[in-house]
């Protein structure tokens, strides 16, 4: 007698477009420490082109990996955006509809982080609160640079091509270990100057790339699970809001109290001329994030609060690796300990966990 043929079933796996991105990396480094199958890429995918996206789908189904989750951690630097408006308009707007194209093709759900920048930052009105109220998922988008219009059509075009199975994700500020941001260029100008001069017309709120992660984590196991989590729009950010003046004062105010920071430098109102991350459009971009909560079940903390953890381990304690890729995203992983996944953690125990083992590219 013949012995049977057992079929093998691919490997079930998250793609992480971008990951060389402050947020791309910190989700690869928080899959591996969770044990979620993923794959990654980056320079060797161009989302402008969906025939460079589809022949990395066919490598994966080579080795017998299903693309089940999507996530597009891509997006054109906004501080080149309006001197090369065409190719802003290729990645951010081209490449989600692209790869939305992709993910109805393989029935994977699809994860799209876009930004604050959508709206005008004109506000809405709010009589309860004698200002303006934060914006909901529901408000009507009417950006005015270019790269909240290449933002907005990004999020249109990925609902278009694969609405029921799309996620989109608005946040804003983000910070992280990984690439520059504001708060890496606020800490190294306060190292070199006496003084330094940043925008106050502009408020939202700063969002640490961890903790936009584990929400993150938290929608693909919970959808994984069984729980319904309806595809749609959604904002997430930490809670609270700033302007960057005040964002650059707890900056330098942390800063000193952690000991990055060790010499005087005034912080002041003005245009931030200095700085090399372009200021954006002033107004109120303030999100509002009941959507998520309700949704996922999950506690925002406070911009502060978790600025201050971001800061408290910005420094490693070893050295990273210079040899393996996979050894540095461990070495982000492993920056922040585990203490820092309790307020989050409850939730994720009462969701399955997948089986053991991290797919690689």
């Amino acid at each position: 007698m013949l012995p049977q043929t057992v079929e093998r079933k691919p490997e079930t796996v998250i793609w992480v477009i971008g990951y060389k991105s402050m947020l791309g990396a910190e989700l690869s480094a928080l899959f591996l420490k969770l044990r979620m199958p993923h794959i990654i890429s980056d320079a060797n995918t161009d989302v402008t082109d969906i025939e460079s996206l589809w022949a990395f789908v066919k490598t994966q189904e080579k080795q017998e990996k299903k693309i089940d989750w999507i996530i597009n951690c891509t997006g054109y630097p906004a501080d080149k955006a309006e001197n090369n408006s065409d190719s802003c308009r290729a990645v951010n707007s081209a490449g989600p509809a692209n790869i939305a194209k992709i993910a109805k093709r393989l029935r994977a759900k699809f994860i799209h982080i876009s930004t604050d920048s959508v709206f005008d930052g004109e506000g809405i009105y709010s009589e309860e609160l004698c200002g303006p109220r934060p914006y909901r998922e529901s408000d009507e988008t009417s950006p005015t640079g270019v790269i909240g219009a290449a933002k907005r059509d990004g999020e249109r075009g990925a609902r278009k091509n694969s609405s029921h199975l799309t996620y989109i994700i608005r946040t804003s500020w983000l910070y992280g270990s990984c690439g520059g941001n504001f708060v890496s260029n606020m800490l190294q100008l306060m190292k070199e100057q006496d003084a330094v001069f940043v925008d106050d017309r502009r408020r939202a709120s700063p969002t640490w790339t961890y903790d936009l992660a584990l929400a993150i984590a938290v929608l693909i196991r919970a959808s994984n699970d069984g729980e319904n989590i309806p595809s749609g729009i959604y904002h997430y950010t930490n809670d609270g809001d700033a302007t960057q003046l005040e964002f650059a004062r707890k900056i330098y105010a942390l800063g000193r109290k952690f000991g990055l920071l060790t010499r005087d430098c005034a912080i002041n109102p003005g245009d931030g001329a200095e700085l090399s991350v372009r200021t954006a459009e002033p107004g109120y971009f303030v999100l509002d994030k009941r959507k998520i909560r309700s949704a996922l079940h999950i506690k925002l903390r406070m911009w502060d609060s978790s600025l201050a953890s971001y800061m408290k381990y910005l420094l490693p304690k070893e050295k990273d690796p210079e040899d393996a890729e996979e050894d540095k995203l461990l070495a982000i992983s492993e920056k922040y300990p585990d203490s820092d996944l309790a307020r989050l953690e409850e939730r994720l125990e009462k969701i399955h966990s997948p089986t053991p083992g991290t797919a690689r590219e």
